[in-house]
């Protein structure tokens, strides 16, 4: 073991017996939540912070990405060969300091691009 991955475990205890871990994970959860009442998912309740929205189509799912971004948003497009054909869409990831406002403006943001 080295000094640097020492370092990461005295860290991650600390970090663990503050309780911070536990807010994080409350704080996430909470943002999960939200988005699922939001953001229809086919992973919506399944508690994790990785989200796919599918489009199907690979421009549909390319134009979505471009115009998200341009809003201030960053997503992952996802087509074949990554995926199979037909079940291109995008991937979100969340995070425990998203705030509530931010996520109701990429949910409108999101419905907007992709109707």
């Amino acid at each position: 073991m080295n000094v640097a991955g020492l370092g990461a475990i005295a860290a991650s205890v600390e970090l663990h017996r503050s309780g911070e871990v536990d807010k994080r994970q409350r704080q996430l959860r909470t943002v999960v939540e939200l988005f699922d009442s939001l953001v229809d998912t086919p992973a919506s309740g399944d508690g994790l912070p990785i989200r796919f929205v599918t489009l199907h189509e690979e421009e549909q799912t390319i134009t979505a990405a471009q115009k998200l971004l341009a809003s201030g948003f960053y997503t992952s497009a996802v087509f074949f060969p990554v995926i199979g054909r037909g079940k291109a869409g995008l991937r979100l990831m969340l995070r425990a300091d998203l705030p509530h406002a931010t996520i109701e403006r990429f949910a409108d943001v999101l419905r907007s691009v992709t109707e």
